[in-house]
């Protein structure tokens, strides 16, 4: 008898220790192996090999200065939240950066509808998605998408 009921006191502490880490689905990119994430930190050296440009700005939406990435297809902007430089948001330059579910700059409205839904806010031709804390949109013109943009949304 005595077992038994160390053995449930034991499978009880087991069980109460266990964490169950939350996740969260949110929008990310990965571009060349690497994932960049609107709200979490970025790290400029795991692309410092392919950076065209670099500037800093007063930053509109937080105190600091917001960082400008630019690279051959893509413009990170990085902004100062809670002490860490983190992705504020991505905007794809070209058609040679895909979504990570595969949509680009040329592609056309439906299949922008055939991979993220139809649960979209369009507002003067802004197609955006929100998932988590991001949101993402595409810009259609003529049916064909002419602007992608991954952006922090802190709401």
């Amino acid at each position: 008898m005595k077992k038994k009921i160390v053995l449930s006191l034991l499978l009880i502490c087991l069980c109460s220790c266990s964490t169950k880490e939350e996740v969260v689905e949110t929008f990310e990119l990965s571009y060349q192996e690497i994932e960049i994430i609107p709200g979490k930190d970025f790290q400029s050296s795991a692309l410092k090999d392919e950076e065209l440009n670099f500037m800093e700005l007063s930053s509109c939406a937080f105190d600091g200065n917001d960082k400008v990435y630019t690279y051959e297809n893509m413009e990170i902007t990085v902004s100062p939240l809670d002490g860490k430089d983190i992705v504020y948001s991505v905007y794809f330059l070209n058609d040679r950066i895909t979504t990570k579910e595969g949509v680009k700059i040329t592609d056309d409205k439906e299949t922008m509808i055939e991979t993220y839904g139809e649960n979209y806010k369009n507002i003067n031709n802004k197609y955006s998605y929100l998932k988590g804390d991001v949101l993402l949109s595409f810009i259609i013109e003529n049916d064909v998408i002419i602007s992608i943009e991954y952006m922090y949304s802190n709401n």
